[in-house]
């Protein structure tokens, strides 16, 4: 126990203990972990809905415009050229495209086996079957929509992603930087553990100093590695919505722009949620392992 004496006043700093240096971590992961469980109520109770809202609202004939569309996205988009196709998921062919699916995660992340991404493929057919989801994968080259009206004005938000993969070298490398978001789980986990290791002399290893640099910027840094997400989601709302302007009524092209806008707000909100998450989170977490200060005054 380390005591300072300001005149008649000793100030006793107590170093938290193991117990409630973990409990602060977890106090700052819960925290961070309900800010995005707030993130996943509003995209999937409000703005997915939403997103559905306007498809069921589509009329029989906005419905067959759009259809018709669909043929000739792939050449329209000059994306037939690079093997783009479209697909249509329905009850028939989802088991097939399940295992497509599967078959490019794995490809994906070949140290990881197979049967490992059942589930996940499962998971993501049934959502764009089901009218819950819309999906380019770059890994296939393909764009999967569902067989209903839910989703299916987000087909040229999905043609986009594709012209950002296949039509310009920077937007592809956009594309493939999307991964960078993932960095914001060892951010978080780097700024909850982190403290102060600075010696007597007052000096610090270059590893603290660096951990003191993720740990103040901990919030900046997570917007950042979702920049790349957020930007290349923008491109392809920007394109799908050049693309449907010619090809479609005016009026459908609104219900599409709005489409795209209610999917585009969804990755902003998730990263300035995570940054503001992360944020509070290491103010909790500093709160909580906070050493006591006892004074007692000297007579």
């Amino acid at each position: 126990m380390d005591q300072v004496n300001y005149n008649n006043t000793t100030i006793q700093n107590k170093q938290p203990s193991t117990g409630k240096k973990i409990g602060a971590v977890v106090a700052g992961l819960a925290i961070k972990g309900a800010a995005k469980q707030g993130v996943d109520l509003v995209s999937q109770g409000v703005l997915l809905p939403n997103m559905q809202k306007i498809g069921k609202s589509l009329s029989e004939e906005e419905y067959a415009q759009l259809k018709d569309a669909i043929k000739n996205l792939t050449t329209k988009a000059n994306l037939a050229k690079s093997g783009v196709d479209i697909i249509t998921i329905n009850s028939e062919n989802a088991k097939q495209i399940e295992e497509m699916v599967k078959d490019t995660l794995s490809k994906k992340m070949k140290f990881i086996p197979k049967e490992t991404f059942s589930i996940s493929a499962n998971i993501i057919t049934d959502m764009i079957k089901d009218g819950r989801n819309a999906l380019f994968e770059n890994g296939a080259n393909k764009i999967f929509i569902g067989d209903s009206k839910e989703l299916a004005a987000s087909v040229f938000h999905e043609a986009g992603h594709a012209m950002n993969y296949n039509l310009n070298k920077f937007t592809k490398l956009l594309q493939n930087c999307r991964n960078l978001k993932l960095l914001a789980l060892p951010i978080a986990l780097i700024a909850l553990i982190h403290t102060d290791k600075t010696n007597e002399n007052g000096e610090q290893s270059k590893l603290n100093k660096a951990g003191d640099f993720v740990k103040k910027h901990a919030a900046g840094l997570t917007l950042l590695s979702f920049l790349p997400t957020v930007a290349e989601e923008g491109l392809a709302s920007l394109r799908g919505a050049k693309l449907a302007k010619q090809m479609l009524d005016p009026n459908l092209v609104k219900k599409i722009n709005k489409t795209n806008l209610l999917g585009f707000a969804s990755y902003v909100l998730m990263a300035v949620a995570a940054s503001a998450g992360i944020h509070l989170a290491v103010k909790v977490a500093d709160k909580f392992r906070a050493p006591k200060e006892n004074n007692k005054t000297q007579a």
